[in-house]
């Protein structure tokens, strides 16, 4: 999957290998896992492409955030201690590795479901054509978490053991104070957070700041007017009836019986039940039966069962109708084809031959008689 192009004459190679696919062998050979971070480089007629095997949908760092945008540049940071962890000895080798043009538009994450971010690296080993000014031997400076202290106050007095909820763009985890009614969260700059009491059930946001700070949030309780009780009435009100909830359908469960061209049941033979484009699959047990959920399939509209007999001859699909209110069906197997006829034309053949070998003896009686008078004459 691409993720990155760009014209050649826009950056310009500088690591001392080929900038082609041996690039990305060569890059293995000398960072071994670590090379996942980095897309893998195609060298097109008049494109540098960067292509990932991850799915997903991949945004350059300039898209990002702010919050987000602090976590990728750690993980970029934490990529590039990597690279240098594996080129002991060779720093220059492994800043020309970490080069590349710019961040923004080079440094590529993803966000997966868990709420955690996926890095990669696209334009390694290049630097910008127009500004080929010396190597940037670092990623884009490490972000700093800074801390927010949290408490909620009634009458001017911090609760502990308040019970809360915080939730920010991709958590939402419930909380309590501690016993000086104080909890405190380290975050990077621009993250969005909101806090809910539990008692009051009121709502503060606030937006992580580039400095440590304190917030107290008032949850003490408004004065409401006196309430007056009304008179109690003199025959109690009688609740509502309530609606009965409709019943659950029940699936309706039928049973299909298939029988071979002999009148036995199928044992174990593979099924597959099919109306347009539904289709049930299953195996019949030791009584050629098999159960399925009618409602699956339309009433009065015709089904087809299909046989699989581990590869004996093929048999006809057999068909029939569901119908309302019938739950059995016994169906037989259709003849195999071509083997039926051609036992019906055995049994065709014997009886024409039968017949004219009766119509020969019919024809010749008046000679046959006449032979045994002559016989019995001469010899008699």
């Amino acid at each position: 999957m691409e993720i990155k192009n760009v014209r050649v004459n826009e950056i310009h190679w500088s690591i001392g290998w080929n900038a082609s696919q041996e690039a990305n062998k060569r890059l293995k050979d000398k960072i071994g896992e670590t090379s996942k971070y980095f897309a893998q480089l195609k060298v097109g007629n008049a494109t540098y492409n960067w292509m990932v095997d991850t799915v997903g949908k991949w945004r350059p760092m300039g898209m990002a955030p702010d919050s987000d945008k602090a976590v990728i540049m750690e993980k970029a940071e934490q990529i590039r201690q990597e690279v240098f962890a594996k080129l002991p000895g060779d720093d220059s080798l492994a800043t020309k590795i970490c080069q590349v043009p710019n961040y923004d538009e080079y440094i590529f994450y993803k966000d997966n479901a868990d709420g955690t971010l996926d890095v990669v690296i696209t334009g390694w080993g290049f630097h910008n054509f127009k500004k080929a000014g010396p190597f940037i031997e670092t990623w884009p400076p490490r972000p700093v978490k800074h801390t927010t202290t949290i408490a909620f106050v009634v009458n001017g007095e911090r609760q502990p053991q308040r019970s809360f909820s915080i939730v920010t763009p991709k958590m939402q985890k419930p909380d309590i104070t501690d016993e000086q009614g104080i909890r405190s969260y380290s975050e990077y700059a621009g993250l969005n957070v909101t806090v809910i009491d539990d008692i009051s059930h009121q709502e503060f946001s606030f937006t992580t700041g580039e400095e440590d700070r304190v917030l107290e949030f008032d949850v003490t309780p408004k004065e409401e007017p006196p309430v007056v009780e009304e008179p109690a009435p003199e025959e109690p009100e009688q609740p509502a009836p309530k609606e009965p909830e409709p019943p659950v359908k029940e699936p309706v469960i039928a049973t299909i019986t298939v029988l071979d061209a002999q009148g036995q049941p199928m044992k174990a033979t593979h099924y597959r039940l099919q109306q347009g484009e539904k289709v049930l699959k299953g195996d019949l047990n030791d009584q050629g039966m098999a159960k399925f959920v009618i409602d699956f399939f339309d009433i009065s509209q015709p089904l087809q069962v299909m046989l699989d007999r581990n590869g004996s001859q093929a048999t006809e699909p057999i068909e029939f109708t569901l119908e309302e209110g019938e739950k059995e069906y016994v169906l037989q197997e259709n003849a195999p084809k071509g083997g039926g006829s051609s036992i019906m034309g055995l049994v065709v053949g014997l009886l024409i031959i039968a017949a004219l070998a009766a119509l020969v003896i019919f024809a010749l009686k008046p000679g046959t008689e006449e032979l045994t008078k002559i016989i019995n004459k001469n010899f008699f």
